[in-house]
């Protein structure tokens, strides 16, 4: 009779943690936003900021009904360059981190109640690059960033798992040491879709 209950207790709590921690995975677009303190830029220097795409896995564990930790880490292909129209074609393009690994470890706070619930995100992101040395340039390559990175997403609850579209903004903290340019920041916005 004490190992039936034993193994109740158990079971009870074992779906209460289940319940708490969720894994899952999420894959979306972002657009890169390159900004500088300098105006005009250096040298006839240009920014172009296009669309890139990104893919990760996460964790998210409640903390209270409304709250969640919830870390992160995503491959991410930026698409942001400085471009320099009057250089030789070997100096002329400046990929800015085109491939990271960013770790992030954000909280989120949802809003109301039923199936589907608005949150917002907070936190932290430490963006590593992964390939250092960058295409048609000798001289520059991408340092490590931190950034804070905010959003809003939609929580909806099916009978198994939830899908959560988010849109959150990346703001650069860090300094990017270009050689020719004395400020250089990245900034992102990201479209993504979690699946837990």
């Amino acid at each position: 009779m004490l190992t039936g209950i034993s193994f109740a207790g158990y079971s009870q709590t074992g779906n209460s943690s289940e319940q708490k921690l969720k894994i899952g995975f999420n894959f979306g677009l972002n657009y890169s936003n390159l900004q500088s303190n300098e105006d005009p830029l250096p040298n006839y220097a240009e920014f172009s900021n296009a669309l890139g795409y990104q893919l990760g896995i996460l964790l998210d564990y409640s903390l209270t009904d409304r709250m969640s930790f919830n870390p992160r880490v995503e491959v991410v292909f930026n698409n942001g360059t400085v471009l320099f129209p009057n250089h030789s074609e070997a100096q002329r393009v400046h990929e800015v981190m085109p491939v990271g690994l960013d770790i992030m470890t954000y909280v989120t706070y949802q809003f109301g109640n039923g199936k589907m619930k608005p949150y917002l995100l907070f936190g932290p992101d430490i963006k590593l690059p992964y390939l250092k040395n960058v295409r048609s340039s000798l001289e520059f390559s991408s340092s490590t960033d931190i950034a804070i990175d905010i959003g809003i997403g939609l929580d909806y609850a099916m009978k198994n798992r939830s899908i959560s579209p988010e849109l959150r903004y990346s703001y650069g903290l860090s300094m990017q040491s270009h050689p020719n340019l004395q400020s250089l920041y990245l900034h992102s916005i990201s479209l993504v879709l979690n699946v837990k």
